[in-house]
């Protein structure tokens, strides 16, 4: 269509009124006519005029029957499909072409330094990282392309140093440890091998029931967000390749939550969801299922996304079976295993109920790393895992500018707050934590008339209340995102530029979570942290993590923190807020912290509203007077305390009138 119209504002057509068809309403004209008028008359001009063989571009030919129209417009559209499919190769074929070289004897070294990955292997023989996209066709002849193409064409994604180093150990069926900084591309690093084995049908062929593949996740929207990339990966899928099992993409199917996408069946199991019982499904009309061999109605699914306990509650109450699992993968492994977490008997329960004769590989991957974690994980995996650390252990993101804040009290924290609001210093969409649920409501509370979009979410609201937060702040309805911590683990919100932790977190590995929302994909971001006398307990760790992360840079690093933290403030803060000397005091505050954490004023009693807030409860219950009938009664009152001085006043001269009277008759 641009050619015809470009043919036409060129003014190389000229209309003929002599022609008495349409079809020749359009006379091109000689290429070598002059643009500028004649002498001679229009008429003559027409008829020396020489037309040039050409035909009228099928665009132009509205009046044209309409056999030749949608011939035209099929080969255009196939024109175009074609073009997009070559820019689609193209795309491909340079984003491959660097780099290409698979990694050898000479040349790892050099590569796991640049991309700051270290791999620990009991076996000299663990699979080398990967350069490239292509390179995973190469190894693995049976990984499918279009996933590939899904990932390196449609997406545009590079590899990251967690996905080059964790993919080929996974393909190859090894165990895997695997710890790397927030954002950094963990969840696909588990999801493409996992897909891959799964669609190749690892686990059917010993004939066995139930789902082959188990996600762990701790949290039930961190287990939404896996769900749903797993889904879009599938839906990449050529249908032709599974349409022969009779399986359509997309297609829902009886049981909640089952989707089947791209010729798997996709469960999400997790709390909230209805538990059936065997007993109630059976009275319904369901078959009778014996969960011992057929896998309960887990035979239905080939991958389950779960909350640990959800999924136990299945295996319990409604007859799932997981003898037939291939693969275990714990997201948020730190979380998972962590020796004072709920999930962790709930863990092993699941573990101990993955009874394949052939073994089940377990794949753990995590963004910190504590050595009981740690120690753990080696208990669960086989003696040939492979242990891979991308970046400092325990460290947190480069590309997330930190700062730490003296506010001074719980009250210097919403005047900090509230200047940072009216100075322009939160730049939607910004996240926000706070230490407990009571905190979050109190701090919405004081925040919802000051003009920001602001919501909160937390575990004391609903299911349904918690995604709809979730929606809006993806959509751009909430601009500030007030949070507990359950928000830190995995999530991943697209541009995420501002974190606040308001309230200190109690460990690095929290800190490492929670500023880990930010500066993901290799965006930039930004974290505050506001901190009182009373964080003085996990205040050094975190000044060391901002130090590591802006490489010893002195002068970086002051305008980022308080200068008088960095000579020697930590310790005469703990020795103001303790007493005694500071390291002792510093020192004590630590192992306080690990028991209890940090006791803080309330954010409604700081602001001065919570006493406001128990007036209106008390006149709403009766135990206090409205204001008016209050303020009537005192005027009352002050009103008898008048007249009974007028009172006592005249009482006063009529004892002096007789005493005078008295007096006076005395004197007669």
């Amino acid at each position: 269509m641009s050619t015809a119209f470009r043919t036409l504002s060129m003014g190389v057509g000229s209309f003929d009124k002599s022609k008495s068809s349409f079809h020749d309403v359009f006379k091109p004209t000689a290429a070598g006519s002059s643009a500028q008028p004649s002498s001679s008359s229009k008429t003559e001009k027409a008829a020396q005029s020489t037309p040039i063989a050409a035909s009228l571009p099928d665009e132009l030919d509205f009046f044209a029957p309409k056999a030749k129209k949608e011939a035209a417009s099929s080969a255009e559209a196939s024109s175009s499909t074609a073009s997009a499919v070559t820019a689609k190769k193209r795309k491909r074929t340079s984003a491959s072409s660097s780099n290409a070289t698979p990694l050898d004897s000479t040349t790892l070294k050099p590569f796991l330094r640049a991309h700051r990955i270290n791999i620990t292997c009991s076996s000299p023989d663990y699979p080398l990282p990967l350069v490239s996209w292509d390179e995973a066709i190469t190894r693995s002849t049976d990984m499918p392309s279009w996933l590939i193409d899904e990932l390196q064409a449609e997406r545009g994604w590079d590899l990251t140093p967690i996905q080059r180093a964790a993919l080929p150990v996974a393909m190859n069926g090894r165990d895997l440890l695997a710890m790397a900084p927030t954002g950094s591309g963990k969840t696909l690093a588990y999801l493409v091998p996992l897909l891959h084995r799964t669609l190749r049908g690892d686990g059917k062929k010993e004939g066995g029931h139930g789902p082959r593949a188990v996600i762990l996740s701790p949290t039930r929207e961190l287990a939404t967000q896996i769900y749903d990339e797993a889904r879009r990966l599938l839906r990449a899928r050529p249908e032709e390749e599974f349409a022969s099992a009779g399986k359509k993409g997309g297609k829902k199917n009886k049981v909640k939550m089952e989707q089947t996408e791209g010729g798997l069946r996709v469960s999400l199991l997790t709390g909230g969801d209805q538990i059936r019982p065997i007993a109630a499904a059976e009275s319904e009309g369901e078959p009778k299922v014996a969960p011992s061999t057929s896998g309960g109605r887990g035979a239905s699914f080939d991958l389950v996304i779960a909350t640990p306990l959800r999924l136990l509650q299945a295996t319990e109450q409604e007859g799932w079976s997981l003898s037939n699992v291939v693969d275990v993968v714990l997201d948020e492994a730190d979380t998972l295993l962590g020796s004072s977490s709920a999930f962790l008997p709930q863990v092993d329960s699941l573990l101990s109920l993955c009874t394949r004769s052939s073994g089940v590989r377990k794949s753990l991957f995590t963004a910190t790393l504590p050595s009981s974690v740690e120690t753990l994980a080696r208990s669960l995996l086989a003696p040939d895992h492979v242990r891979l650390i991308v970046g400092r252990k325990d460290a947190s993101s480069g590309d997330v500018e930190q700062s730490l804040r003296f506010v001074g009290s719980e009250e210097g924290k919403l005047l900090e707050l509230r200047s940072m609001a009216k100075s322009g210093g939160i730049t939607p969409p910004t996240l926000l934590f706070v230490q407990t649920i009571e905190r979050a409501k109190d701090l919405l509370s004081e925040l919802a008339y000051d003009g920001l979009r602001v919501d909160a979410i937390h575990s004391d609201r609903s299911r349904s209340e918690r995604e709809g937060v979730l929606r809006s702040f993806k959509q751009g309805k909430v601009w500030l995102l007030i949070c507990t911590e359950v928000m830190a683990r995995g999530l991943d919100f697209k541009g995420v530029d501002l974190v606040i932790n308001y309230d200190l977190p109690t460990s690095t590995e929290s800190y490492v979570h929670r500023v880990g929302r930010t500066g993901r994909a290799g965006r930039r971001g930004r974290a505050v942290s506001f901190f009182t006398k009373e964080d003085v307990g996990g205040l050094r760790s975190i000044l060391n993590l901002i130090k590591q992360s802006v490489a010893g840079n002195e002068e970086e690093l002051r305008g980022l923190v308080p200068a008088f933290l960095l000579d020697g403030g930590v310790e005469a803060l703990a020795a103001k807020a303790k007493g005694g000397s500071g390291a002792a005091a510093s020192k004590k505050a630590r192992k306080k912290l690990k028991t209890r954490p940090v006791q803080r004023q309330a954010i409604a009693e700081a602001s001065g509203s919570r006493r406001l807030e128990e007036d209106r409860k008390e006149r709403r219950e009766g135990r206090r007077l409205p204001e008016k009938v209050k303020e009537k009664e005192r005027r009352a009152a002050a009103r008898a305390q008048r007249e009974n001085g007028k009172q006592r006043k005249k009482g006063k001269r009529s004892a002096a009138d007789h005493e005078e009277e008295a007096s006076d008759s005395d004197d007669e």
